[in-house]
């Protein structure tokens, strides 16, 4: 999507800057003024003429901070990107292996790249692929250069450099045997006795060891990449990292942990990305901090569940919590309130990000489980509007056979629960979630119950997909296992309910003419005469859009990254059709029917 203004932007939590220009810009990026460049990304290409660097990142956001990472790590060490396959002399691609569907994806990518990437150009594969099926990878694709794990994504240079090295390796012995060939071959020719051939031949011989020995010790000193990457599961940037920030200007995500520590039965997750890693709590302020400071104006909080946030640093969040005003003391300042449950690090991270910052910003909570969802948590959002009211809340089923079944941590009742306190404490919360269908032994009984509760709950937004077999999770050993043509009607019925209630919803809105505060992306893809943006109930990359066909009462192009009135006139299913009505400043109406100053 091409932007109306956009801006590249180096970033590091110990420093950031801003560069502005094209988001498709093919410069040079620069080192963040003040960020220290450790030795593992110092990179040398004296010997290689060739350092321009493409990425695809396929899978989820986290995957996507990984790639930024890597693209970080290049750039400060003076690699140029490129988006342009046919000029790029490294291909990178950041595969998904959470499904099958997902690696027949990152295979299909590999297999594209391969094909149309010029002779010379060196390709890697990284990521959650690589940590299971490295081997596999190397044998469907023998052409591939080197593989990284996704545990270790901060060492894309030390890859980089170990093909440059045996690269100049494979060169020099090529060099050394025809020199070889040569000399012995004119020798043969112009000498006639046995014994002075005898020994120039182990003259020759002893040359060329000379030279092996060589080039085995240039081979021998590059590191095992897949050596690496069995050492870690998952990366966490630490607050020297380099992280290239390749997203529009005015959101970024931030990754406050990785890997998990719920043991779902349909789920490999554990297995690719290993336990559950919080960054310090300090650390994700200074991030947070640093991305506003780039001029993000949207941050996405992501983990695998943000629940399980400082699960596994509980010592060092009960020293951070007894450093806090007293209870009493707090309890009257808006969010500023004591934290009830004394394990949620979840509460305790958005109030030291809340109140350490007084900038108008969003702050959107994505894969948050619905058994992590406490009062503590929804204080803090009733309490301070910059958490926007839009909660991803992945719930899989709504039978209880079948959550147990899944080895989920709650019940029906208790989903239906905590969406009904949602809903009350905060009428106008957008709920997403994530449903499975075909899970074994769903009987049709099961999901009719889920079809009626999909009816029944009207969620915003919902994605569902159909079970997939993982030979590693537990699930595949259960009995059952239901046939493939009776997931798809599942899934079809499932989504044309929804799409029903979309629809319906969508209706009502246009008939009101609602109007909401919409943030502007850029132009349209496919239509340029159109421009579309979010409003605070649309996540990026993964939810419907807000499409602006009228920008008259402006009496200018918006600009991307700023906030608009839009009043709404009309929908294509998940996409919001509308115009521009005034600029902020004015008073209207929420989506939940109150009136706000802006």
């Amino acid at each position: 999507q091409t932007l109306l203004v956009g801006e590249e932007r180096c970033f590091s939590a110990v420093a950031s800057t801003r560069r502005r220009g094209k988001r498709t810009a093919k410069g040079r990026g620069r080192r963040s003024p003040g960020a220290r460049t450790p030795a593992s990304y110092a990179y040398n290409d004296s010997h290689n003429d060739g350092n321009k660097i493409m990425f695809q990142s396929l899978g989820c956001p986290r995957n996507f901070v990984d790639t930024e990472v890597m693209l970080g790590v290049v750039l400060n060490a003076g690699m140029e990107p490129t988006q342009e396959m046919a000029d790029a002399d490294y291909l990178v691609v950041n595969t998904c292996g959470f499904l099958q569907s997902a690696r027949d994806e990152s295979s299909q990518a590999v297999r594209d790249m391969l094909q149309q990437k010029k002779d010379d150009a060196k390709l890697l594969v990284t990521g959650c692929m690589v940590n299971l099926h490295s081997d596999q990878i190397l044998k469907d694709f023998p052409q591939v250069d080197h593989v990284l794990g996704a545990g270790s994504v901060d060492k894309i240079l030390v890859a980089i450099q170990d093909i440059q090295r045996k690269e100049k390796a494979a060169q020099a012995e090529a060099k050394v045997r025809v020199q070889v060939e040569r000399k012995q071959k004119e020798e043969q020719q112009g000498e006639d006795d046995e014994e002075g051939r005898r020994l120039q031949q182990i003259s020759l011989d002893d040359e060329n060891d000379v030279v092996i020995e060589q080039i085995s010790n240039v081979i021998d000193c590059s590191t095992d990449i897949p050596s690496l990457s069995a050492a870690r599961s998952s990366f966490l940037e630490q607050g020297d990292t380099p992280r290239f920030l390749a997203t529009p200007s005015h959101f970024s995500y931030l990754k406050i942990a990785e890997g998990c520590r719920k043991r779902c039965s349909f789920c490999i997750i554990p297995k690719i990305k290993g336990r559950l890693q919080s960054k310090p709590i300090d650390q994700v302020v200074q991030e947070f901090k640093s991305l506003l400071d780039t001029g993000s104006k949207e941050i996405i909080l992501i983990a695998q569940d943000l629940g399980d946030y400082g699960k596994d640093r509980r010592k060092e969040l009960a020293a951070y919590r007894s450093t806090l005003a007293a209870p009493e003391a707090a309890e009257s300042v808006g969010v500023r309130r004591s934290i009830r449950d004394q394990h949620d690090g979840l509460a305790l991270l958005l109030r030291a990000l809340l109140d350490n910052d007084d900038r108008d910003f969003w702050l959107r909570l994505l894969y948050l489980y619905p058994d992590e969802i406490n009062s503590d948590v929804i204080d803090i959002i009733e309490n301070d509007r910059r958490v926007v009211r839009y909660l991803d809340m992945p719930i899989q089923h709504i039978n209880d056979t079948m959550l147990k079944a899944m080895k989920r941590t709650t019940t029906g009742d208790a989903i239906k629960s905590t969406i009904r306190e949602l809903r009350r404490r905060l009428p106008d919360i957008h709920i997403r979630t994530s449903l499975m269908v075909g899970f074994p032994g769903e009987t049709e009984e099961q999901f009719q119950e889920l079809l009626d509760f999909v009816r029944q709950y009207k969620l915003d937004n919902v994605g569902a997909f159909m079970y997939s077999d993982e030979e590693l999770a537990w699930s595949s050993k259960l009995p059952n296992h239901v046939p493939q043509e009776v997931k798809a009607e599942r899934y079809d019925r499932l989504m044309q309910a929804q799409l029903e209630i979309v629809r319906q919803q969508n209706s009502e809105r246009i008939e009101r003419r609602q109007r909401l505060e919409v943030v502007v992306e850029g132009f349209h893809a496919e239509h340029d005469d159109l421009i579309v943006g979010r409003y605070y109930g649309q996540c990026p990359d993964i939810d419907g859009q807000v499409i602006i066909n009228d920008v008259d009462e402006l009496g200018k192009l918006p600009v991307p990254g700023e906030r608009y009135w839009v009043e709404l006139t009309d929908f294509d299913d998940y996409d919001l059709i509308g115009r521009i009505v005034v600029p902020r400043g004015h008073e209207y109406e929420q989506d939940d029917g109150s009136a706000q100053a802006v």
